[in-house]
């Protein structure tokens, strides 16, 4: 089990027009041509797929909805959980709970879902996030400032992770 989720990921970067906890659309899902649609339905096999509402056929009052898969962001955002759950690991500086063995049992401390859910937008520069941690800029004789960071992500983002450092 990753740190965080790809469903939890698309609710924090907004990359859908709607989420539905009624699972993944069918051929009845009414919407608008354009529509992306994110199965938020909890313990279900294709929570965090998106579709996007691609053809309306038929005639009033039996429309039939023709929603096809998106998956352009499904690959990046997984690649980039595997990364921020390690940059989160290094952050705590100790290692998570763990049994393994195959008795598998990883716990994760809480909110951690959440904090990595804004690395992995951090990480892959969705909207609210770009320019995160940023505290100034100026045009004229150009000028940047930046928010401090830890392991490169903003400590807006990273702050509240719980570090703990061992003395020797």
């Amino acid at each position: 089990m990753a740190i965080t989720t790809l469903v939890y990921v698309k609710i924090l970067a907004d990359l859908y027009t709607r989420s539905e906890v009624s699972g993944s659309p069918t051929s009845a899902s009414v919407g608008v041509l354009g529509d992306i649609w994110l199965n938020n339905k909890p313990a279900d096999t294709n929570q965090g797929k998106t579709y996007e509402l691609t053809a309306i056929t038929g005639t009033s009052p039996n429309f039939s909805y023709t929603w096809t898969e998106l998956t352009r962001d499904d690959a990046k955002i997984n690649i980039t959980i595997a990364r921020a759950e390690k940059d989160y690991l290094t952050i705590r500086g100790i290692p998570f709970d763990t049994v393994d063995d195959l008795g598998v049992t990883t716990s994760y401390p809480t909110n951690s879902d959440y904090i990595a859910a804004e690395m992995v937008c951090y990480l892959c520069n969705y909207a609210q996030y770009q320019g995160r941690g940023q505290k100034s800029e100026s045009l004229g004789d150009r000028s940047e400032s930046h928010d401090d960071k830890i392991c490169g992500y903003p400590l807006s983002i990273v702050g509240t992770i719980d570090r703990f450092q061992s003395v020797k």
